[in-house]
């Protein structure tokens, strides 16, 4: 429930960061916790600064090889 409120109870922040989370080991997920409960989201629904977010959020979790491929498109 820590992760749905952090997120707003917002669909799409809540499955990015589901997404990171369970890639990463307990003790980095409770540190990404903290990370994104610092940073806050917006509250603004469909927001562009939500959008930018969701996808920064996900690539910056893509290693360097797949980082080069996402910003070739």
């Amino acid at each position: 429930m820590k992760v749905v409120k952090i997120c707003g109870r917002l669909p799409l922040a809540i499955k990015v960061m589901g997404g990171v989370l369970s890639r990463r080991d307990p003790m980095e997920r409770d540190s990404e916790i903290v990370l994104h409960k610092n940073l806050g989201w917006k509250e603004e629904d469909g927001s562009q600064e939500e959008l930018n977010y969701s996808v920064s959020l996900s690539y910056d979790d893509l290693s360097p090889k797949w980082k080069q491929c996402f910003l070739y498109y």
